[in-house]
């Protein structure tokens, strides 16, 4: 009579989850609680980057508030009750890359930024560009159809470490906060030199204290914008802001496609005078 074996089932011991290498926390003030495609492929792919690279990625919306200092402001509330290691601003009508956003991520750096155009027309802008640059590539007339979002103070970008600067940073002083990417010690720092106001969360009335991070200011009596203003008081810490000048984004806006006969024909006239001169 053969002895029939009995093997013992061993269960195979799970790997211990390893810790996120990031957190980040998308927030985006919505008035109406819209979105345009470029931004909603934006949030997808980011989800999915932050994955791939051992990361952990939440997305937050702060709705119905018609104050954007207010809105801004609320976001970062939310943001420090949780444990996210970076907060990223991502306005409604923003587009990114997820790859740059983890390069600004992984960076290290704790103030970064991604580039991206205004939403306003600037014809004369374009019109000098266009006729000061023979030969531009059609394809490059969207990027100068609006001054950027962000500014040097010098008529050069500030050198920095190679290292950094391989990963396509640059050094700006002010940037917009439509793709503003910030480590959480960012606020621990400024939370020192901003001042307080209280503010009603939701309609049940409740009050806190909030931190005015994102507020407007003036500067030899001129109006600066939210900002504006949270680079200032950044930088007036002696800290740096990193812009990843080599970053594609789009920023949708609205524009009038207009006809004019009589301005078509003057552009004729003048290209004829021009072709017999």
């Amino acid at each position: 009579m053969s002895k029939k074996k009995r093997f013992k089932q061993q269960s195979n011991p799970q790997p211990k989850p390893q810790a996120a290498r990031f957190k980040l926390a998308v927030w985006t003030p919505s008035l109406t609680g819209t979105f345009n495609v470029g931004y909603v492929n934006s949030i997808l792919k980011m989800q999915v980057e932050a994955q791939r690279v051992g990361g952990k990625f939440s997305w937050g919306v702060v709705p119905g508030i018609s104050i954007l200092p207010v809105a801004r402001n609320r976001s970062v509330v939310e943001f420090l009750k949780g444990d996210a290691t970076h907060f990223m601003f991502l306005d409604s009508d923003v587009g990114v890359n997820a790859q740059d956003v983890m390069v600004c991520v992984l960076s290290g750096l704790e103030f970064t930024a991604l580039p991206y155009s205004r939403r306003a027309f600037d014809p004369a802008r374009a019109l000098s560009i266009i006729q000061g640059t023979p030969g531009i590539e059609p394809k490059s007339i969207a990027s100068i159809l609006a001054r950027p979002a962000f500014e040097f103070h010098g008529t050069e970008p500030k050198e920095i470490d190679p290292a950094i600067s391989e990963l396509g940073f640059v050094v700006c002083d002010r940037v917009g906060t439509g793709a503003m990417i910030l480590r959480r010690e960012v606020f621990e720092k400024m939370a020192p030199i901003v001042d307080e106001y209280l503010d009603l969360m939701n309609e049940e009335q409740e009050t806190i204290t909030t931190k005015n991070f994102f507020g407007y200011s003036r500067k030899e009596g001129y109006f600066i914008g939210e900002d504006w203003t949270f680079c200032d008081q950044w930088t007036s810490l002696g800290e740096k802001i990193y812009l990843k000048v080599d970053a594609k984004t789009s920023h949708e806006g609205s524009i009038q496609y207009g006809y004019d006969f009589q301005a078509l024909a003057d552009i004729a006239a003048k290209a004829k005078d021009d072709a017999g001169a």
